[in-house]
């Protein structure tokens, strides 16, 4: 990404900046596309991850003390709405967390289906279960080298 190569300073700016590139592609276009993304990353010394989301794609966690996920609801407008859109970036504090999932909304309504038997079956997508896995170990298994 860009960001990685210090061209934008923040998540913020580099969602900002793909929504203006999305737009420019799909001016004109008959069918309009408003893709949900998250942009995301963790910062180990900081024992945190920094994320920013365009749509509503889900962001589940479960800490090591419980058997269920828990979600932070995403809102904010997709790529390709509004060209002056501003991305809000947040953080997430990992401690006591085991597993952050980054999922579509299908596959979020199939775990909720899993995990709560009253959830209704048919508002499931079935059709859109896309998901990243990340599982995070308790302590860093290297030390990070001290900052100058």
């Amino acid at each position: 990404m860009d960001f990685q190569r210090g061209i934008h300073p923040t998540l913020s700016n580099v969602m900002e900046g793909i929504n203006n590139m999305f737009m420019e592609f799909s001016y004109g276009s008959d069918e309009p596309n408003m893709p949900a993304v998250i942009s995301f990353y963790f910062d180990f010394r900081e024992n945190v991850m920094h994320y920013c989301s365009a749509g509503n794609p889900e962001l589940l966690y479960r800490k090591r003390s419980s058997k269920t996920y828990e979600s932070i609801k995403m809102r904010s407008s997709p790529f390709g709405y509004f060209a002056d859109t501003q991305y809000k970036e947040e953080t997430l504090k990992l401690e006591g967390i085991q597993e952050v999932i980054f999922a579509s909304d299908g596959f979020s309504e199939l775990l909720l289906k899993n995990q709560f038997p009253e959830f209704p079956s048919d508002s499931a997508k079935h059709d859109d279960v896309s998901v990243i896995f990340v599982r995070l170990k308790e302590k860093p298994p290297f030390k990070f080298p001290s900052r100058p």
